[in-house]
């Protein structure tokens, strides 16, 4: 009776470690199953990925294929692409150039124009016709002296004089000479260093003062020397000969 209890109590506790076993088992295909599932619906996804990738390359092939010229051309090619501009760009440019009057000729003559408007004359060498808008060259002055081949002081817009070397030191003498600008100066080669020619022999006078919409002030004495009201400006020295004497050391005041 006794061996059949313990036989019975060892069928049962080999019972329970099978099924324990078993249990484990389960648990461990379980586990497994779950990791390839998951590991299956990765796989999924990532090929789900390269698929839309590999569709939106394809989509876009000449951009990307573009793309992948641009970034394997040499750097020369690079600076050459950089300083033109795309295919767009150059047909606009040519549509609009087809389109407009007399094309590239038009747009030359334009800048031609624009140069010369800018720029003026070439200025004129020495021995070369000078005055109005035509300029002598640096250390060269419009000398208008009839003497020098010149027309004297005429029109300002005319050319009427002839380039001629400008001095760069003039003797001390004082032989006065009124210059083409109405201003008294000490010799004709203090005149000609300023650029200036002569007007006639002598210091400027009324007349002279009145042809710049000046006035002559008087010296008050020998001794006082004239000078301008306020709100007026020197203009040069004069004399007056509109009396019967000469009257020297007056001076042509202009307004401001």
């Amino acid at each position: 009776m006794r061996s059949a209890m313990l036989v019975l109590r060892f069928r049962r506790a080999l019972y329970l470690c099978l099924c324990s076993v078993l249990w484990l088992v389960f648990q461990g295909c379980s586990s497994s199953e779950s990791s390839r599932e998951n590991a299956t619906e990765r796989d999924t996804g990532k090929q789900t990925r390269r698929r839309t990738s590999a569709s939106n390359a394809g989509s876009g092939g000449s951009k990307g294929s573009a793309g992948s010229k641009s970034s394997q051309r040499r750097p020369e090619d690079a600076g050459q692409d950089a300083g033109e501009p795309d295919a767009g760009a150059r047909d606009a440019g040519e549509n609009a150039d087809a389109s407009a009057p007399d094309g590239g000729d038009a747009d030359a003559s334009v800048d031609a124009s624009t140069a010369a408007a800018t720029s003026g004359p070439e200025p004129a060498a020495l021995g070369r016709p000078c005055g109005g808008m035509v300029y002598c060259r640096e250390g060269l002055f419009c000398n208008l002296d009839t003497s020098a081949g010149g027309k004297g002081c005429m029109d300002a817009e005319t050319t009427a004089g002839v380039c001629a070397t400008m001095p760069t030191s003039c003797p001390g003498d004082y032989v006065p000479l009124c210059g083409c600008n109405r201003r008294t100066y000490g010799t004709p080669c203090n005149a000609q260093m300023n650029g200036q020619s002569k007007l006639h022999d002598g210091e400027c006078d009324q007349t002279d003062c009145k042809a710049v919409g000046g006035h002559l002030v008087l010296p008050k004495d020998k001794m006082t020397a004239a000078t301008c009201p306020d709100g007026e400006s020197e203009h040069t020295v004069s004399v007056d000969t509109s009396g019967a004497d000469e009257i020297s050391g007056a001076v042509c005041c202009t307004p401001g």
